[in-house]
């Protein structure tokens, strides 16, 4: 009996460690797990650059900030544009190419009457610039930037997931995908789901301009997490625009 339990007594003291960061960012909950053990210093510094990254979130991407730059863009006709925002407004252009307009930051009010010279962004004032589709998968890609010099990480911020290398067990991080009763092994991806089943209404389709209310949940991979959420907003709403 000694033995047996000497012997579970070395199981468990060499399973591998990870370190979790857990928290509430933006009215979200984020869960961010580093594949290893961590002194109380490393984990003090990876603390300060969580916060730090939805600072810069918050300050940037968010437009239920009344002072972010994105809502100080939306009140003007005319604005320069940080790097940080003209990255992703690039990329919700060029995301909209690639979904034949489904995903759309306009919502249907015209994206071709915004012009972009350098850092100047010129706009009918009526036409605002909505990036709640993109900007969580961006903040995810932005806490994976910041944390790019630890080899197995997992980041999970309101349901958008990006994962690094394997987990520590030296198997592929397992993802449960919430409404779907399934789970998934990943590595090296990213994936977002997209559905109305906590937040009924909140999709809009851009073509015709109407909310969706009702769908089952849906999830993409990409190699980034804005592009998986992109990807995912945009296959919810064509799913239903071409099976109504």
């Amino acid at each position: 009996m000694r033995y047996l339990l000497l012997l579970l007594l070395f199981a468990c003291s060499n399973k591998p460690a990870v370190t979790h960061f857990r928290g509430v960012a933006m009215t979200m909950p984020y869960h961010i797990t580093v594949g290893q053990a961590l002194s109380p210093t490393e984990k003090k510094h990876i603390t300060h650059l969580i916060q730090a990254t939805f600072e810069h979130i918050n300050h940037t991407f968010n437009r239920y900030n009344i002072a972010s730059e994105l809502t100080l863009l939306n009140a003007s006709s005319n604005a320069t544009v940080s790097n940080e925002l003209l990255f992703l407004i690039n990329l919700s252009i060029e995301m909209h190419k690639q979904t034949n307009g489904y995903f759309d930051p306009t919502l249907g009010e015209g994206l071709s009457l915004i012009q972009i010279t350098n850092h100047t962004l010129t706009k009918p004032l009526h036409i605002t610039l909505n990036l709640d589709g993109i900007a969580k998968g961006h903040g995810v890609d932005l806490l994976h930037e910041a944390l790019s010099s630890y080899p197995s990480l997992y980041i999970n911020w309101g349901g958008d997931i990006r994962v690094k290398g394997r987990h520590p067990e030296n198997r592929p991080w397992k993802i449960f995908l919430a409404g779907q009763n399934r789970v998934i092994d990943a590595e090296d991806l990213a994936l977002a789901t997209s559905g109305t089943e906590f937040k009924p209404g909140h999709i809009i389709n851009p073509h015709t301009k109407t909310s969706i209310t009702s769908t089952t949940p849906l999830t993409i991979t990409a190699p980034t997490c804005a592009e998986a959420d992109a990807l995912a907003t945009a296959k919810i709403i064509s799913s239903i625009d071409k099976n109504p």
